[in-house]
């Protein structure tokens, strides 16, 4: 039995998660470099931001691969764009 895929609504939602997350992580990074030695948070904390990324790229795929019938400027912006555009919007 097949899994269901995400919606392309859920995929744009998701997409929003990741970048906040990615965000976060990024500014989190940033703030823990000011208060402890480099080697002892740097290399968690990149792992934390390149994990996120690898899914982001992952999903950034998979929405290409299951949503084929939509506008390209649609399916494109659910990870790496702002993820605001609908189809409705084209």
């Amino acid at each position: 039995m097949t899994k269901p895929q995400f919606t392309l609504e859920q995929h744009q939602e998701t997409g929003k998660v990741l970048k906040a997350m990615h965000d976060q992580a990024v500014h989190l990074s940033v703030d823990l470099s000011h208060h402890y030695p480099v080697a002892e948070v740097e290399k968690p904390a990149h792992r934390l931001i390149d994990a996120i990324d690898a899914l982001r790229c992952r999903l950034d795929t998979l929405v290409c691969q299951e949503h084929p019938d939509k506008p390209n400027s649609v399916v494109l912006g659910c990870y790496y764009g702002g993820g605001q555009e609908s189809e409705d919007d084209r």
